[in-house]
């Protein structure tokens, strides 16, 4: 669980802590989280890629660091705002070891530190 870096930014008048994560794939359950969004879909106002399920006993619930609702921004330096969900998944799944990410999570759901 390392964060290697921080920094706000606001996004529809909403402020966001901009993080990067490092996740290394678990053989038998991946990264163990699912997406939805982009810019094909009508989910939300704007075409980003959201985190829809982290899901029970993947390598994001291990290291408990990607919530629901966090937007991708990167995925291993691939800029991922305003693409399809279909691309997102391609780089998702074509990982060699180790994923990184660069998410937004709303500051309103974050835990005072």
């Amino acid at each position: 669980k390392q964060w290697y870096q921080r920094r706000v930014a606001i996004t529809a008048g909403v402020p966001e802590l901009i993080k990067i994560i490092n996740l290394s794939p678990y053989l038998d359950r991946g990264l163990g989280f699912s997406i939805i969004g982009g810019k094909s879909e009508d989910v939300t106002q704007d075409p980003g890629i959201y985190i829809a399920k982290v899901l029970p006993g993947g390598a994001a619930e291990s290291e408990g660091v990607i919530d629901k609702g966090d937007r991708i921004l990167t995925i291993n330096g691939s800029y991922v705002v305003n693409v399809s969900r279909k691309y997102a998944e391609g780089l998702l799944s074509n990982l060699d070891e180790q994923c990184v990410l660069r998410v937004a999570k709303p500051m309103s759901i974050l835990p005072y530190d």
